[in-house]
């Protein structure tokens, strides 16, 4: 399997499964799990190997700002073969003269989030659209991530348990297992993309 953010010896030590029995089941989880964090954040933390090419709608994602207007941007994990490009009726235009932000995000294994032109305009009229190729995702996967990743995936192992969604005996009671674990949801909330619209 791909792009999880934590490793099955790790899953297994912290669930105590010291045999093979699970193995296909825990690597489910932790796939799931893993998936299941992207969608809470609505992006996800793995860096492409290529570039690739996305295109905006200018009207869409641009923000003026004394310094130079800037367009918001899905993450980007580096700028190896970061190119843009701006839309001139059918054809695409090289834009040379952009900068990258925040600054310094790549240094403490955080994205590219903008693009600004330096004291200009990306472009007029409104409608223009702007092509990024890059490679989208994180430089790194945060800590906080592979620990609510590890939690997530553990929940999901131990339901195996209680198929109902509780937990639970005659002797100490049930407690009803709920959707997402508040551990989870703090130490990913620094992380969600808010919705808008």
């Amino acid at each position: 399997m791909a792009n999880e953010y934590t490793t099955l010896p790790l899953l297994k030590s912290y669930v105590g499964e010291n045999t093979n029995t699970y193995d296909l089941f825990l690597q489910q989880c932790l796939t799931t799990a893993s998936r299941s964090v992207e969608s809470h954040c609505r992006r996800r933390f793995y860096a492409d190997a290529a570039a690739t090419a996305r295109t905006y709608r200018l009207a869409d994602r641009l923000v003026c700002d004394p310094d130079g207007d800037l367009i918001i941007v899905d993450d980007i994990s580096s700028l190896t073969d970061l190119t843009v490009e701006k839309q001139s009726g059918s054809s695409w235009n090289a834009v040379p003269d952009y900068s990258s932000e925040p600054e310094n995000a790549l240094a403490i294994s955080r994205p590219i989030t903008y693009l600004r032109r330096p004291g200009g305009l990306w472009s007029t009229p409104m409608d223009t659209r702007i092509r990024v190729t890059a490679k989208w995702g994180w430089p790194a996967v945060p800590d906080e991530v592979v620990q609510a990743t590890l939690l997530q995936a553990a929940r999901l192992f131990k339901r195996k348990d209680s198929v109902g969604g509780t937990v639970g005996n005659e002797e100490f009671g049930f407690l009803r297992i709920t959707r997402v674990d508040p551990d989870v949801q703090a130490l990913l909330r620094p992380f969600v993309i808010q919705a808008v619209g």
